[in-house]
């Protein structure tokens, strides 16, 4: 048992470093009320369309065609 602990050590360590930040999220994320968890949903959201707004021309001109700003999205 101790020995493939130490395994999976060494295998996260050099393969997946970034894995341990994303398990400590998620199991933080497991006790989170229904409105933390659509809080965080929402934000991650407007993240998202923010990104896609200023970044691509197709979104920026579908968003302004439908004269909707990334900004107004509320729910």
């Amino acid at each position: 048992m101790i020995l493939s602990k130490l395994i999976y050590k060494i295998g996260e360590h050099y393969r997946n470093p970034s894995i341990k930040p994303w398990f400590t999220f998620l199991k933080q994320s497991e006790s989170w009320t229904l409105k933390d968890l659509q809080d965080y949903q929402l934000n991650q959201l407007k993240l998202i369309l923010e990104r896609a707004y200023s970044e691509s021309i197709f979104y920026k001109s579908l968003f302004d065609k439908n004269k909707i700003h990334p900004s107004q999205i509320k729910s």
